[in-house]
Parts: structure tokens; sequence; C-alpha cells
């Protein structure tokens, strides 16, 4: 997904997410609540930099590897 998909999707525009990922703008709280509504596995990975795969809570490189296992095992 890339960065205005991303953006998009939890009601931002791209250039306030430029300012966010810089650090020249302040993620608020609708940000912080808007990304976990949408990305509600990666919720606990976004605020933390950790990961907790046994409650649910991954990141989405995670999510990928698990996307492309289920792939090989269907083939």
């Amino acid at each position: 997904m890339g960065r205005a998909d991303f953006a998009k999707i939890i009601g931002i525009s791209v250039k306030s997410l430029e300012k966010m990922e810089m650090e020249r703008q302040r993620v608020t709280e609708e940000v912080f609540l808007a990304i976990g509504n949408k990305f509600p596995d990666f919720a606990y990975w976004f605020l933390t930099g950790d990961t907790d795969a046994c409650n649910g809570h991954i990141s989405p490189e995670i999510y990928q590897l698990q996307i492309a296992k289920r792939q090989l095992q269907d083939k």
C-alpha cells in the first residue's frame, strides 16, 4: 500500500502524513484512532514497534509472510 492510499484510508492528506513522518507535525489522537480502527491487527505494533503474535498483534511484514505461506500451501 502506498502513502496516498494509506492517507486516504485514515482520512488525512498525503501532505499531513508526510509532515508526520518527518516529525514536522504531531500525530493527533484522531489519527491514532483512525489507524487503530482501520488496521486493528497492526495497532499494537504501530504504537510500540513490537509484535505479540500469540495475541493477534502483528506487523505488516508478518501479515505479508502469512499470506505468502498460505499461497505456498495452496499450491
